[in-house]
């Protein structure tokens, strides 16, 4: 079953998508972000869209994959961040 978009008052959390690359390589860049994670800073645009292309292939998070979802604006105009799923 696909993965339904979920939409709060001021945030959508939805599946990524190719163009959230570009956002994730920057926000895992970050060494603030970075530091208690199991990546290292500068994290790679190939890193990124590697990542991304993994959870292309699921419709949803599934036992025992790593699934990702973008957490943007209700607008979806900006991507604020990432939740990382894993059953």
């Amino acid at each position: 079953m696909a993965f339904t978009p979920i939409h709060t008052e001021r945030l959508l959390l939805r599946p990524m998508r190719v163009s959230d690359a570009d956002a994730l390589s920057a926000r895992r860049s970050d060494p603030r972000v970075a530091q208690y994670q199991d990546w290292n800073a500068p994290y790679s645009i190939e890193s990124a869209r590697e990542s991304v292309a993994e959870g292309l292939d699921l419709d949803g998070p599934t036992r025992s994959e790593w699934w990702m979802l973008t957490i943007a604006d209700r607008a979806d105009t900006d991507v604020l961040g990432d939740l990382v799923v894993h059953l």
